[in-house]
């Protein structure tokens, strides 16, 4: 009876022990994943920040220009 049970408890453990072994590989490769789409995402706001910054210069530009025009026809 002693000995069914230890076998019976070893058996449990060992079960416990590949099941937590895999959900921590899981865990792992979860949190690579986010680490990536992380710096994926800072990547794209960095990205996006430059574009909204030329955005505004060209369109300071092209108000510039409008006025240098428009002064041009008003003589």
């Amino acid at each position: 009876m002693v000995d069914s049970l230890q076998y019976t408890l070893k058996s449990t453990e060992g079960r416990y022990s590949n099941d937590l072994a895999n959900l921590n590989q899981i865990i792992a490769r979860l949190q690579d994943e986010l680490a990536a789409c992380r710096a994926d995402l800072e990547r794209q706001a960095r990205d996006y920040e430059a574009l909204l910054d030329l955005k505004t210069k060209l369109e300071n530009e092209i108000s510039h220009y409008r006025q240098l025009i428009e002064g041009v026809t008003d003589r």
